[in-house]
This record gives structure tokens, C-alpha cells and sequence, in this order.
């Protein structure tokens, strides 16, 4: 059970690899941000999808919109000094914060996720335990 789980893990990760570029690519080539465009038949392009990149290759934030360029969310990421995401931002197409995500981490591995509410009110909240072979 724990080797299906952990593969399951695995493929999942690689999934994310094959559908965008890597923070590796990310960083080796200095790209600062990348913008997803939609062409329609009437030789029309809209934009689908803005990401900008800190120096480690990291997204620090994303704009989404739908095949005809309406805005659908906004999301700004932070990170610790271990590279870890610590927090999630998400914006209203004004720029008002609709939710915060909170993350926290016990060394390498996740502990909690909370979430809050535009007013900063805890609304929900995630503990995960870890148990290691010997």
C-alpha cells in the first residue's frame, strides 16, 4: 500500500514536469515571466495565462483568464529560504485579497495549511503526521 502511494506520488509529480517548464529551465535561462496565449480562428489571440518567476525559478504569481480572456484568478506565491511555498494570495481582479493560504513545515516536510478569509479570520485548517520506516 505505501509503494502504490508513494508511485502515485511520483507520477503526479512528473505529470506537473511535462506541461510547463521546470524551475530548473526557469532559471538557467533567466526568464522572469512567461505569458500563455489562446489563438482563436478568427486570428484573434487572447491572453490565457501570465506567470512571473523569482531568481530560483519559482512562480511568484499567476493571472488566469479563460479562452476568451476574461479574468478568472489571480494568485501570488511566497517561499522560504529552504524553497519551500509558505504562503498563497489569492487576489480579486482588483487586486483585493479573497483568501490566504498558510503553510508551515517541520524541517523538510509540511505541517499545517490554513486558510483565511478576506478579513484574516482562520476558516479552515489542515495538520499532516508523517510516520517513517525505521
Amino acid at each position: 500500500m505505501k509503494i502504490k502511494f508513494i508511485l502515485l506520488i511520483f507520477c503526479f509529480l512528473l505529470s506537473g514536469s511535462a506541461f510547463s517548464q521546470s524551475a530548473k529551465e526557469i532559471r538557467k535561462f533567466d526568464v522572469y515571466s512567461k505569458k500563455t496565449w489562446n489563438h482563436l480562428s478568427d486570428n484573434k489571440k487572447v491572453l490565457q495565462l501570465y506567470e512571473k518567476f523569482d531568481t530560483l525559478g519559482n512562480t511568484i504569481e499567476i493571472m488566469d483568464y479563460d479562452k476568451d480572456g476574461k479574468f478568472q484568478k489571480h494568485i501570488k506565491y511566497t517561499y522560504n529560504v529552504n524553497n519551500d511555498k509558505i504562503k498563497e494570495v489569492y487576489l480579486d481582479k482588483d487586486g483585493n485579497i479573497v483568501e490566504t493560504v498558510v503553510y508551515t513545515y517541520d524541517e523538510k516536510l509540511r505541517t499545517s495549511k490554513k486558510v483565511y478569509n478576506s478579513k484574516n479570520t482562520l476558516i479552515s485548517k489542515k495538520t499532516y503526521e508523517y510516520e517513517f520506516i525505521p
